[in-house]
């Protein structure tokens, strides 16, 4: 089988491999912002810039073969969602060459639920879903936003601000000042 019927197959296919295969993506895109989460509380390290590098690596193997499989590759590619993933990718390749761009790995959330057929799946295969989706969807654009305000926050006060000593301080002022009521 050749490899750009194998991806479309993948990608695009109802079989039961193709939906392992999304909910595969999806688990990695779970994971992912999980691991951008719990790192945005550590120091930066070798370590961290290297899992950086690699899921970078990851997502834009996962993007360049996306990308060979769409019928409009170009639309894709200039669509929202694909400079989205473009940021993303820039964002875990950044470090290597010193930029501060971790607040933009918190766009890796918009992710989640890009695809029409694994939203469509999911709600199909998870009541829990199908009944909250909108809700889902919802609370996702709000965790987006809270962390990229907050990353970009800290991102340009912590080195001018010595009351920013961390990013957990600039979440927490940053929740404050939209639960905040007059």
């Amino acid at each position: 089988m050749a490899t750009g019927t194998l991806l479309k197959g993948l990608y695009e296919g109802k079989s039961r491999r193709a939906v392992r295969f999304r909910y595969g993506l999806l688990s990695f895109d779970l994971l992912t912002i999980i691991y951008v989460v719990v790192t945005s509380f550590l120091e930066e390290s070798q370590v961290l810039q290297f899992i950086d590098a690699a899921i970078g690596l990851v997502v834009f193997g996962e993007f360049l073969a996306r990308l060979s499989v769409s019928r409009r590759p170009l639309h894709d590619l200039l669509h929202p969602l694909g400079l989205v993933d473009m940021a993303v990718i820039i964002s875990f390749l950044a470090p290597i060459s010193g930029h501060g761009l971790g607040f933009l790995r918190a766009l890796r959330a918009l992710r989640l639920f890009r695809s029409y057929r694994i939203a469509s799946r999911m709600q199909r295969d998870f009541p829990f879903v199908r009944r909250n989706y909108d809700t889902i969807v919802a609370g996702t654009h709000l965790f987006v936003f809270l962390f990229v305000m907050t990353a970009i926050v800290y991102e340009t006060q912590h080195r001018r601000n010595p009351a920013i000593g961390t990013i957990s301080t600039v979440l927490y002022f940053s929740v404050a000042t939209l639960t905040t009521t007059v």
